[in-house]
């Protein structure tokens, strides 16, 4: 005859990985945003390294977003100010999560 699992037993074995769940998922939580954090900061550097690299190689001028028709409003600001704000940001936890 083969033994077979009583309900006792089954409902232990659903409790214990409830608990599991339970204590994993939070730490889950964190790692993702965690993740999308470190994305952000890549980000910010990929601009960085791209806008040094552009006003290297012209004439030390930042590239201009024109915002519309004629318009010469630069969207990148002062460049230390706006990078720091956005890095101050991140560090805080506050960065935008896409």
């Amino acid at each position: 005859m083969q033994k077979k699992f009583t309900l006792i037993e089954l409902l232990v074995v659903v409790s214990i990985l409830g608990i599991l769940v339970s204590v994993l998922l939070p730490s889950l939580v964190n790692a993702r945003e965690k993740a999308r954090q470190s994305v952000c900061v890549s980000n910010i550097r990929q601009i960085s390294v791209m806008k040094t690299i552009y006003s290297q190689s012209n004439s030390d001028y930042l590239p201009v977003y024109r915002a519309g028709k004629g318009s010469t409003h630069n969207v990148w600001g002062k460049d230390k100010i706006g990078l720091e704000r956005a890095l101050g940001a991140v560090s805080k936890g506050t960065a935008p999560s896409f």
